[in-house]
């Protein structure tokens, strides 16, 4: 886990980005630079949300093709909870955001968790 002021980021590259992501806040809309900051931190955090979203759904796929179920339901229980963070729920459908960064090929037999689902504010 690495930190961008205050903040928690999953990869230290990410830092480019979310300064980026400011800047442009800051500019573009005139936001004083904290503002811009907790904005960019909030896309970041969707972002990542949506791609362990997506990650848990391509595995929920695949683990009721190889028939472990335990495994599905793991997989289904943290997509749930992503979804959670985002503002959406699992009975809506899958959201075009969601399935956009859902993996074309999950090639795992048992559950892999997803680095984003340190993120949670659920602590499993």
């Amino acid at each position: 886990m690495f930190l961008w002021g205050q903040r928690e980021i999953l990869d230290k590259l990410d830092r480019w980005d979310l300064e980026r992501w400011a800047a442009d806040l800051e500019v573009c809309e005139l936001l004083p630079r904290d503002v811009a900051e907790k904005r960019a931190y909030d896309k970041y955090i969707r972002i990542q949300h949506a791609k362990a979203a997506g990650h848990h759904l391509a595995g929920i796929d695949c683990m009721k093709f190889n028939s472990n179920l335990m495994d599905a339901q793991r997989h289904s229980v943290m997509y749930g909870l992503h979804l959670h963070e985002i503002g959406l729920t699992p009975t809506d459908g899958v959201s075009p955001e969601i399935f956009a960064q859902k993996p074309f090929i999950y090639e795992s037999k048992i559950f892999q968790s997803h680095p984003a689902d340190s993120l949670l504010r659920v602590k499993l």
